[in-house]
């Protein structure tokens, strides 16, 4: 039971609420129009249709055109009436049902705008009559009127034109034109409507409560066509003329002299404009608020330059410091959004900017430095996102004055330590290290422990920048001493030595100070020291390796413009070679070196022991120990770390002559077989070889001299050479190296001019050791041969 009552109460509600709502959206009954309609207006309404039915009873009647065209005329008038009778009553009815809760969005029209079209009929009924009607400038001004009212506008154009193109004498004209003017106006034909209500804009008694606005509307036409000062000059004539009119154009002067805020931005300064607003409204604040009300307007409909515009003369126009601050960070916020960088940080500079007020300033100042750090944040990150130059500038510019106004000022939540280290990097990032360096600076003399490695390093990082550009600039180095840029990276690197203990960067800029006193004369024993310094705190690090060969260069460029004979008992030879010394001893060095550096440490090292044992053979050499130079000379080519490269070739040939001119033929030998084996390529060589051999035949060295021939012969192309070793054999009474050679010769030169001597030569070796059946053969080949000696060979076989 209690359900069922439930159910029956929500489905009286929900019937009650439905039928409320659709009897508030139905037409307007009639009943509802006569309970609003007063005594007089039913007697008139009564009247009204009495007369209409006579009128309506006649016309059904014959009669003249004139006649008929006086009863349709009379009969548009009573429509028109009917129609604005019944639309107040329409009015009044919806007012009804807003009083009584219902809803009501529009007043319904369907009772009054029949009377609309019948009066339509009977104007065009008139017109059909095709007569000379002296009364159709009335026709064609209701049917302009009627048809505006039906919101059909190009038809009501073409009748109010036509009432002022051919009746411009008509008592209708003026309500015409004004007409036209307002049509024109809604439907942005402003020099249209300029025409229409220049026209009548004299005719004040004519007008009669119609001027004010006629002129308000030519000045918004004005304004339209950017004649501002026309408009201005109007306005001030429709605002004049609505305060004259008392109580019935207050709206009217409210609405214009709205519109006088608007029509000053362009024209008027903003003193003048508060004077005049003062005189005419009777309130200097009316202009601040309409000027507010614009700009937040422009602002909804995004229409921004208008709203800077409007934005700026109030600024103008305050009178009190809070509004002009308020102003300000508006202004700022449009600009931002324009992306008017620059003119928000002009605007920021001109101020005003209130430190201290009522809870809005302090939101307005809080507003204004999240804007100007947001933006800088920003474009931070889309330079890092997009590397976009552009950003990279904006965000130097708005660190920098978020900086300098505001956390110079006030740092309530101790942020100035992180923007100054943002706005380095975009000073680094833009090539300005030297300002860069200057701020890291300033983030250590804060003392923020959250940021001070970090700043020592960079700052350190900074400066070496700056120094190189210094470098890059091509301009000659003449002092003998660091400059003062250096002496300043050097001083901060060991300031900050306690800061950076430990760190990767510690060892770098060590290094990094060693290589910039290492550039000057007067500073390179401090140089030395550090090297050492670096090599004796972190030996297995990359910094030790390139210390270490900056230690050897510098050591070695001491030693350029000393003799080979004298480099190694000069005393910057003997530190460079005691330097050596040390970094070969330093194992951990050596093996970063080969892991990291590519073994360039030992590379020059190498190079440079290379000098010292060119310094010791040149020493020999002027003493004339040809036999110690050209051991050396051997020693050098045999420990060459370049296998087959010029210098070991030159090393071996300065040996061969070395051995020679210490008569040392087993060290002839041996070099010479080196150089046949190693670099037979070279012409030169097998000259040099030959006079070797030759060397060696005179010192009675007649088997090395065989053998070398041998070797020349057998690959140089040189059938001589090996004859010639054949030869020696065979005087050495060593047959059968002989026969062997002669065999290789037969073999390998056969169509040589020699070779029948060098057949007939083996074939008398054989015949000498008596090998008789090698010999037969040996006779058989020449005579094949067919060669010069064939009788010969003939007459010794048959033999």
């Amino acid at each position: 039971m209690e359900n069922l009552k439930k159910f029956f109460l929500f489905y009286v509600f929900f019937t009650a609420v439905f039928l409320h709502d659709l009897y508030s959206a139905m037409p307007y009954s009639l009943m509802e129009l006569n309970s609003v309609i007063t005594e007089e207006e039913a007697k008139i309404q009564k009247l009204r249709e009495q007369e209409l039915t006579q009128l309506r009873i006649v016309l059904g009647m014959r009669a003249p055109a004139n006649r008929r065209a006086d009863l349709y005329i009379r009969v548009a008038e009573l429509y028109l009436e009917a129609y604005r009778s019944t639309f107040l009553l329409e009015g009044r009815a919806h007012e009804k049902r807003l009083t009584q809760s219902m809803s009501d969005p529009f007043v319904d029209r369907s009772h009054s705008k029949p009377y609309l079209s019948k009066g339509i009929q009977a104007c065009l009924d008139i017109l059909k009559l095709k007569i000379p009607y002296q009364r159709l400038d009335q026709v064609y001004y209701l049917l302009g009127l009627y048809y505006n009212e039906l919101d059909q506008k190009k038809e009501s154009v073409k009748y109010y034109d036509a009432l002022v193109r051919y009746y411009p004498t008509s008592a209708y004209i003026i309500e015409a034109r004004r007409e036209l003017g307002e049509i024109e106006f809604k439907q942005n034909q402003f020099r249209k409507a300029i025409v229409h209500l220049e026209s009548i804009a004299q005719k004040k008694q004519e007008l009669g409560d119609h001027y004010p606005r006629v002129l308000y509307r030519l000045s918004w036409c004005y304004y339209r066509t950017k004649q501002f000062a026309r408009a201005v000059h109007i306005l001030k004539q429709a605002i004049s003329e609505s305060i004259d009119g008392g109580e019935k154009f207050l709206s009217l002067k409210e609405e214009a002299l709205r519109a006088m805020a608007l029509f000053m931005t362009e024209t008027t300064s903003a003193p003048e404009a508060v004077s005049y607003f003062e005189k005419v409204a009777g309130d200097k604040a009316f202009y601040i608020n309409s000027l507010e009300t614009l700009g937040k307007h422009y602002e909804s409909s995004v229409e921004l330059p208008k709203a800077v515009q409007v934005y700026e003369i109030l600024q103008q126009a305050a009178t009190d410091e809070t509004t002009k601050f308020r102003v300000l960070v508006k202004l700022v916020d449009l600009d931002l959004r324009r992306g008017k960088y620059s003119e928000v940080i002009k605007r920021v500079e001109r101020g005003p900017l209130l430190w201290k007020g009522d809870a809005e300033v302090l939101q307005s100042l809080q507003n204004l430095r999240a804007m100007l750090r947001r933006t800088a944040t920003e474009n931070h990150e889309i330079y890092r996102k997009r590397s976009e130059k552009q950003a990279l500038n904006i965000a130097e510019l708005f660190y920098t004055h978020y900086i300098n106004i505001f956390l110079v000022k006030e740092d309530p939540r101790k942020e100035i330590s992180e923007i100054k280290m943002y706005l380095a990097e975009i000073k680094r990032e833009l090539g300005k290290s030297k300002e860069a360096s200057d701020l890291y600076q300033s983030v250590i003399d804060l003392g923020d422990a959250r940021y001070m490695k970090e700043a020592a390093v960079l700052k350190i990082s900074s400066l070496h920048e700056t120094i190189k550009k210094q470098l890059q600039s091509n301009v000659p180095r003449t002092s003998t001493e660091p400059s003062s840029l250096e002496k300043e990276f050097i001083a901060t690197a060991d300031a900050l030595k306690d800061n950076l203990e430990g760190l990767p960067e510690g060892r770098e800029v060590a290094l990094r100070s060693a290589q910039i006193l290492a550039a000057y004369s007067s500073s390179q024993t401090d140089a030395i020291k550090r090297i050492r310094k670096i090599l004796e705190l972190w030996p297995s690090s990359h910094q030790a390796v390139i210390a270490a060969r900056l230690w050897v260069q510098l050591l070695s460029d001491r030693t350029s413009k000393i003799s080979n004979e004298a480099l190694e008992t000069s005393g910057a030879g003997k530190e460079l070679q005691d330097a050596m010394r040390i970094l070969e001893q330093t194992a951990e060095l050596l093996k970063t070196d080969q892991v990291q550096g590519g073994g360039k440490l030992k590379q020059l090292l190498a190079s440079e022991q290379t000098r010292f044992k060119v310094s010791q053979i040149a020493k020999y050499e002027k003493q004339k120990d040809f036999l110690s130079a050209a051991k050396a000379y051997e020693a050098f080519a045999e420990n060459s770390t370049k296998k087959g490269d010029a210098a070991q070739e030159k090393a071996y040939q300065n040996a061969l002559f070395s051995y020679l001119k210490s008569v040392d033929y087993d060290g002839v030998f041996r070099v010479s077989q080196v150089l046949l084996k190693h670099f037979l390529h070279n012409k030169q060589n097998i000259q040099y070889i030959r006079s070797a051999a030759t060397s060696l035949f005179i010192s009675g060295k007649f088997s090395e001299t065989a053998r070398l021939f041998e070797w020349l012969g057998t690959h140089t192309q040189d059938p001589e050479a090996l004859e010639t070793a054949a030869k020696i054999y065979d005087g050495l009474d060593n047959f059968q190296e002989a026969e062997r050679i002669y065999i290789k010769y037969f073999d390998l030169y056969r169509k040589s001019k020699n070779s029948e001597v060098v057949l007939f030569s083996l074939a008398r070796l054989q015949e000498k050791t008596h090998q008789g059946k090698a010999v037969s053969q040996t006779y058989q080949k020449c005579i094949k041969q067919k060669l010069c000696i064939l009788p010969v060979c003939s007459l010794k076989l048959s033999e």
